[in-house]
Order: structure tokens, then sequence, then C-alpha cells
């Protein structure tokens, strides 16, 4: 599961920069793998407008584990209003 998931966006020698932050926890009662991180960013009308992954840095949890993750989205469409995170379970 995510927690504590937040974003901020801000301009780097003039290219636009979106950092989403969080922490991963195993809730589970054994040691899991950690897929990808997939960051997706959504319109007013909660219409996918860019998507991007993010290695979470670590390969496996062990049950209770927390372990923090960073992506930095460049270039951001300006359109997005918000965002969802979740795992990319697909090409793990």
């Amino acid at each position: 599961e995510f927690e504590d998931i937040s974003s901020q966006r801000f301009a780097e020698r003039g290219v636009s920069i979106l950092v989403v932050e969080g922490r991963i926890v195993n809730v589970s009662g054994r040691e899991r793998a950690v897929p990808p991180v997939r960051v997706t960013l959504l319109d007013a009308s909660g219409r996918s407008l860019q998507e991007e992954l993010f290695e979470p840095g670590v390969e496996v949890l062990r049950a209770g584990a927390r372990t923090t993750f960073l992506g930095r989205v460049v270039n951001p469409a300006e359109q997005a209003q918000n965002f969802s995170v979740t795992f990319d379970v697909d090409t793990f």
C-alpha cells in the first residue's frame, strides 16, 4: 500500500518538474516483491494525460516493512489537476 503521498511542482532551469513522493508499506504477513510505481497525471475530469514509471529503490519488502519512493516528472502536462499512484504490475 501507499502512505503519505505528496507532490510539489516547481521550475528547474526553466523546465517544469513535478515531484511525487511517499511511502510503500508491505501490509501482508510475508515478504513481497515491490513492482515499479506508476504515476498517472489526470485532468479535471479524471482522464489520463501522462504516465511515468519509477523504480521504488528496493526489490523486496519483508512483512510490515516500509520504504520511500520519489519520482520526478519532467514537463508534466499543464492541464494536469490531479494524479494517481499505483503499482505497475503489468510489466512486473
